[in-house]
């Protein structure tokens, strides 16, 4: 409950864990203000490899600022949407 930040200078870890056809992944929920800032860095877990499509990484009452670096994992044939990320915390693979 109550705000949270992902602070300058730190990393924010989100991890994916597949095992083929059911992604699982972890979610920030807040019950209040999400800030951004610093480097989000998303970990896959597992053998199998993310399947095409949204993941909700995040939800909060309103998210403000803007992440200073992302760190996203390679995902052969597939390639990162981010435009969701800092407004919905959806990212897309596609």
């Amino acid at each position: 409950t109550g705000s949270f930040v992902f602070d300058v200078g730190h990393q924010g870890v989100i991890q994916i864990d597949c095992d083929g056809a059911f992604n699982a992944m972890d979610k920030l929920v807040v019950d209040g203000t999400l800030k951004l800032d610093g480097e989000l860095k998303i970990k896959l877990l597992g053998k199998a490899m993310p399947a095409a499509g949204s993941h909700q990484l995040f939800e909060a009452d309103q998210i403000i600022g803007s992440f200073d670096k992302l760190s996203l994992p390679k995902v052969p044939g597939l390639t990162w949407v981010t435009d969701q990320l800092e407004t919905e915390g959806m990212v897309a693979l596609k």
